[in-house]
Parts: structure tokens; sequence; C-alpha cells
């Protein structure tokens, strides 16, 4: 095992801050996710798993909440229900487990799929030279604990909102993108050195890289498009959240993210931030002809945007029109884009292969949420998958929320619709991520909350039954 001194002094911040309580604990987590490189622990041995410092942060908040609430008989005895994002959270962590032990053992060499296991070598030949028999390995250990953790991450969100509110929420946020702002700027002016310490995973490291030029940008990741997508994520909260708050604060950093989306030169990330702008003006017109106006302050800035945007066009035609053209308009037509095509087909051939049951978590590399969840985990992983999400964002909000609450609430959304569509456009595992079900707990514990004020409120008007 090889420990990384970076990675311990993490954790070392970690547990002073859950010496100040959980919130602040799952708000050092949540700072440790800029740091998308910053491993904890390497294990050779375990085919080079990387263990992240977040990750590791994130297991132990849950461990510790577990115990605590075990402790706490009356909380367990307490008036809960398990809502429909629960179980369908509950019966996936199930289906996932039972996918990487059995169903990869049931089909191990009958089948051929593009592995995600560190060994394999792509020998000259692209895609191709990736395809291996299916058969067990460390990446379904490896691939099964991070889904775990994400799933187990949600529930300790929830737990903490109904324990000490909501008003942590907002504060780590910013916290969060600054640290990822200050990391965006290291790598601009290009301080590997110093970016050297946090980069310890055993990932392939891109630096360097450009597109017709332009550099690209990676902050605290391994590849741009982690960046672009981590930053457009962030950039959908940050939008929202001024626009329901009206807050400056959020104002700027919802811009400087924006710019981080821009020079990560990601079609991803730009997919993303596409969502995010039709989010932001679907509230505007809600807005605009169903509630109060937009203020005139928020209109000069979206017209110097739009200036600004058109007289860096107009400065670039040429170089900007093959910008576009490599990661927009003929992104499909390119090596990536063919090799991630190959990816998507694959995980639909496994599916057809295993008879709708799925390869198992980690068994394959696929691309796109429904083939890497029909490929993965079959039928019963998708629609466990599918049912969770749709009751996250589709879900009507039964009570009413403070205006503090809402601009939190309705920013979570944003970065949740982002970051879901992004995943269905290139993740090639079907791991959330922690930094998805933080603002996926968010708004189902505010959701909660309100609910549970509001029969508060009752029991208190009208007594016991």
């Amino acid at each position: 095992m090889e420990i990384i001194p970076a990675g311990l002094l993490a954790l070392c911040i970690w547990f002073t801050a859950m010496c100040r309580g959980a919130p602040a604990a799952a708000t050092a987590i949540a700072v440790m996710l800029p740091f998308g490189m910053l491993s904890a622990f390497n294990l050779p041995a375990v085919g080079g798993l990387s263990l992240k410092a977040s990750s590791v942060c994130a297991g132990l908040l849950v461990g510790w909440l577990a115990i605590s609430h075990l402790r706490l008989r009356d909380i367990l005895l307490s008036r809960q229900s398990l809502s429909g994002a629960h179980l369908a959270l509950i019966f996936l962590s199930i289906y996932l487990v039972v996918s990487a032990v059995i169903n990869v053992r049931i089909f191990q060499g009958e089948i051929e799929v593009f592995s995600l296991g560190r060994g394999i070598e792509r020998s000259g030949k692209g895609a191709i030279g990736m395809l291996t028999p299916l058969r067990p390995g460390w990446s379904n250990v490896s691939q099964s604990f991070y889904m775990l953790l994400s799933i187990s991450f949600f529930f300790a969100i929830l737990m903490i909102i109904r324990r000490y509110g909501f008003f942590w929420i907002h504060r780590a946020l910013i916290i969060v993108a600054s640290v990822h702002l200050v990391l965006s700027v290291l790598d601009a002016i290009e301080l590997d050195a110093l970016l050297s310490l946090i980069r310890t995973a055993n990932y392939a490291l891109l630096t360097h890289h450009q597109v017709h030029g332009f550099a690209r940008i990676i902050g605290g990741f391994a590849e741009p498009s982690a960046f672009g997508s981590f930053s457009s994520t962030l950039l959908g909260y940050f939008a929202l959240h001024t626009f329901i708050s009206k807050s400056w604060n959020s104002g700027f950093l919802a811009l400087a993210l924006g710019l981080c989306v821009v020079v990560s030169f990601s079609s991803t990330a730009y997919f993303g931030s596409f969502v995010v702008v039709m989010f932001l003006l679907f509230a505007i017109l809600r807005t605009t002809f169903f509630g109060q106006g937009i203020q005139s302050g928020f209109v000069y800035i979206g017209w110097l945007l739009c200036v600004t945007g058109l007289v860096l066009l107009m400065l670039n035609t040429e170089r900007v029109e093959q910008v576009l053209d490599s990661l927009i308009f003929n992104k499909a037509s390119s090596a990536s884009g063919y090799e991630r095509g190959l990816w998507a087909r694959y995980g639909f051939k496994t599916f057809i292969d295993t008879y709708g049951l799925g390869a198992g978590v980690g068994s394959i590399r696929s691309n796109g949420w429904i083939a890497v969840y029909l490929g993965s985990m079959g039928i019963p992983g998708f629609l466990c998958a599918c049912a969770f999400w749709l009751q996250i964002l589709l879900q009507p909000m039964k009570h009413f929320l403070s205006d503090e609450k809402s601009a939190i609430y309705i920013g979570c959304k944003a970065a949740v619709l982002a970051a879901v569509m992004m995943k269905f456009a290139s993740a090639t595992t079907p791991d959330p991520g922690l930094a998805l079900m933080l603002f996926a707990g968010c708004i189902c514990g505010l959701r909660q909350g309100a609910d549970e004020e509001f029969d508060e409120e009752v029991y208190l008007k009208e007594g016991p039954a």
C-alpha cells in the first residue's frame, strides 16, 4: 500500500472538521471534490486501485453516522417513512451487488466486452484492441464499492439535513466553487509542480492538451472532460441560485464557472451548460409571465455577456469555427466519437447477450447511462435508477419553502439535471459519484424537511388524533 502525504493531510483536516459536527464533516468532503486526482492510498496489489481522499472521508462519515444513529434508539424508533427514491436506491444497491458477484460469473467467458480492467492494453488497435472475454476482476469490486459509497453518501446527507438543517449547504458549495476556481487558475498559469502534489491517483493524466491552439484546463482533475463536467454541475447550481436569490456573490461564481466550462473545451461540459441555459430560460419565462418580473440588473448582465461573446466570435471566427466543428458538429466522426460509439454499441450488445440481466457492475466499459446501465445491470438496475432520478427531479414540492431554501432547492435541481444529462451523454460507468449524490441528497432532504415541518405544524394545531 502506497500512502500519499497530501491524502493524509486531507484526512487530518476531515477529522478536525468532524470534531465540529456532521455538517462540517460533510463540508470538508465536498471541498475535496475539486481535487479529483487526490488519493489517500494507492493499492498496487488491487489492480493499482487508488482510494481518493474524498471517497475515504465519505466512507468514514457514513460509518460514523451509522454508528451514532444505531446508538440513538429514539431516532430508530421515531416516525420515519421510506419514499419511492429511498426504495429505488435500496433495490438498486441489492441488485448491483448481485450483478457484480453472480452475473459476471454466469456469463464468464461467453461474451466479449470492453473491459474496465487496468491491465488491458489497446495494442495499437484502437477501441477494438480493448475487447476481451468477460471475466471477474478487481474492477467489479472497485466499481461496486464506489457505487455503494455514493448511495450511502446520499443517505448520509439526508441524515445531516434532517438533524442539523440546511444552513450549511450553500456555504459549503461556495467554498467548493472557490477552491475549484483556484485550482483552475493554478493550472492555467501552468504551476504543474505545485499541482503534482495533489495529482496522486493512478489515473491517466492529460495535461497540456490543446484544441486548435487553445489550451485545455483540467484543474485538480485528470482530464478536461471531468473538469468541465464538474464545472457545468456547479454552474447549474449557482446560475439558478443567482436568479432566485438575487445574490451577487453567486452571480460572480456562476460567471467564473461558465468561463471554466468554456476553457475545458469539453463536448460533455458544453452540453451540460446548454442544459443549464435551457433550465434558466424556463425559469426566466416562468417568472416573467407568472411572477414579479426580472430585475433590470440581470437584464444588463445578460446583454453584456451576449455582446462579449459576439465580440470574441468576431475576433477569432476561423479558430472558433474549427473548435465548434471539432467539439460539437463533427464530434461523432472523430476518433473519440467513433470509440465511444463502439462502447455504446457493445453495451447494448452485452444487454442482449445477457438476456436483459446485465454483465455486472464493473464488468464493461460503455458510453452513456442507458447503454451502461443496460449492459451492466440490465433491466432491473436500469428501472431502479430511472425510478430514483425521476423521483428526485419530477416529484413536486407539496409545501411552501422559504426564499433561502427555495434558492438552494432550485439550484440543486439545476445541478442534478445538468449532471444527469451529461451522464446520459458520456458516462462510462453507472456510478453517479459523490458530487451528484450530494445535490440529490440536498433536494430530497429539503423536500422531506418541508413535509415534516408541515406535519409538525398540523400536529401542534390539531393535537394527537
